[in-house]
């Protein structure tokens, strides 16, 4: 279903006031899969994660469980992570409630 050439049409998808919790749960996981298909050489960087990163934030609640998942945080070497693992482990750092370790 992830298809980076729609990551912004996903993205404001995300923002219409018609979604509900799943439906919205559901379309970060979608954003998420794009950036790590897209292959960008510096995901941090990137206006797309930085997209997706203000929206996990503002939505830690209901994201908590994505970005521990994306986070790969029991693993120690990010060589074996996807690619925005690393990304997401900075979000996870400053997440206010976030899901037990």
């Amino acid at each position: 279903m992830a298809d980076p050439s729609r990551f912004n049409e996903f993205l404001d998808a995300y923002a219409s006031d018609s979604l509900d919790e799943d439906e919205r749960f559901a379309l970060m996981e979608i954003l998420i899969q794009c950036i790590e298909d897209m292959g960008l050489p510096s995901v941090e960087s990137s206006p797309q994660w930085h997209s997706v990163a203000n929206l996990l934030r503002a939505h830690a609640g209901l994201h908590a469980s994505s970005v521990r998942y994306w986070s790969c945080l029991e693993d120690q070497d990010l060589e074996d992570c996807f690619r925005v693992a690393g990304p997401m482990r900075a979000v996870w750092e400053v997440m206010p409630n976030r899901l037990d370790r």
